[in-house]
């Protein structure tokens, strides 16, 4: 028994006649009966009962149907994801990315995975890291950026990629007269906008103001990267977030950042995806893109981003 006989097999058994059955298969019916035949002698049993009209499933016929569209259909699915591993690099890559990398990262991806490997085609989800986790651990993310390390699961290839600290971001205007670095205290009495799903922003920002013993006096969350951008750019407000969210703002001079001292408000940056055996090539390839690209901005000294501090309890898994 081979697949072709199976194929041949269940056309005949959907069109209940060798003749239809032969048309749609490009086969002649003398040799498509052939093939029904070998099959029916291989197996011991009759398949089909012949009559004027065409053919129809015996017992042992419909058994074999069963099996038959159930084998040819993991076939498909087994062709379909081995396609993944060819040679070229090729097929969709899906990338988590936080709004901050989505800004200045993200594009430059785009623009060297175009240019140097047409065939593997980018889809970015932007999010923040729970969000991205979760989606990564459902497998509906193949690459994704996240502040935790995921090293203690021997199928996930965790690494850190660069350090990162958060800034105190205000319009030109409205951040003319506060003194940078700034301390940790002075922000407390200002309009701090802040994203409502970055719990990691949040939790820092109110465990450092409990370690001083204050509370901020004005802390607004708001679900919406654009409306907190817009406010800060209007000076209704002040952000405390990564340097690379307002990078084109920054350079245009319509932000101003400034450093805050007294805290540690930084840290790691992490790449998770499959353990390097698991990865496909063309997962591998956008892999070591990413990894280019912030080699070259930690190079630079761009987005503030610094070497990843890296201790015993981050060792990243390479099983």
């Amino acid at each position: 028994m081979d697949l072709k006989q199976l194929r041949y097999f269940c056309k005949v058994a959907e069109t209940n006649s060798m003749t239809r059955a032969s048309d749609e298969v490009y086969i002649s019916q003398p040799a498509l009966g052939m093939q029904i035949k070998r099959l029916e002698e291989e197996l011991d049993v009759t398949l089909f009962t012949r009559h004027s009209r065409g053919v129809t499933l015996t017992s042992a016929g419909r058994l074999l149907k069963s099996h038959a569209d159930e084998i040819l259909k993991r076939v498909e699915i087994a062709k379909q994801e081995l396609r993944r591993y060819r040679l070229r690099p090729s097929g969709t890559v899906r990338v988590g990315v936080t709004p901050a990398l989505g800004s200045v990262l993200a594009p430059n991806l785009l623009e060297i995975c175009f240019e140097r490997t047409p065939e593997i085609h980018l889809s970015f989800v932007q999010g923040f890291s729970p969000r991205l986790d979760k989606l990564f651990q459902q497998e509906r993310l193949d690459l994704t950026f996240s502040h935790t390390s995921l090293a203690g699961d021997p199928r996930v290839l965790s690494f850190p990629v660069f350090w990162e600290k958060l800034y105190l971001v205000g319009s030109t205007e409205s951040a003319a007269d506060l003194p940078s670095p700034i301390p940790f205290r002075d922000i407390i009495p200002l309009s701090i906008l802040i994203d409502s799903r970055s719990q990691r922003t949040q939790e820092m920002l109110l465990e450092a103001a409990a370690a001083v013993q204050l509370e901020f006096e004005n802390l607004v969350l708001i679900e919406s990267i654009n409306i907190r951008r817009e406010m800060v750019l209007g000076g209704r407000g002040f952000g405390v977030v990564p340097l690379a969210l307002f990078a084109k703002e920054i350079d245009a001079g319509a932000v101003r950042a400034l450093e805050i001292s007294d805290m540690d408000l930084s840290g790691n940056h992490y790449l998770n995806s499959r353990a390097s055996e698991s990865m496909t090539p063309a997962e591998s390839t956008v892999h070591d893109m990413i990894l280019e690209l912030v080699e070259a901005s930690l190079q630079s000294a761009e987005h503030g981003w610094k070497r990843p501090v890296v201790d015993a309890s981050e060792a990243v898994s390479t099983e």
